[in-house]
């Protein structure tokens, strides 16, 4: 149990930082195609965290159907 917590804190400190994160702003002097690739880069990331996240609000549902009578 304290390692899924631990686990779930580290998340939501992830989820907080990437929402709280200011934009990463793209020097003029990289080439398009770096440009492209650090925004893949985030995306890619983006969707790793939606995924546990989602994960995680499966796990909390299916805990408050079987807490509720």
């Amino acid at each position: 149990m304290a390692l899924e917590q631990k686990n779930e804190k580290s998340l939501h400190n992830r989820v907080n930082d990437y929402l709280n994160s200011k934009p990463v702003i793209y020097a003029v002097v990289e080439s398009e195609e770096e440009t492209i690739e650090a925004i893949l880069d985030e995306l890619n990331k983006a969707q790793e965290d939606l995924k546990a996240v989602k994960e995680r609000i499966r796990r909390l549902k299916w805990a408050l159907a079987r807490a509720v009578p």
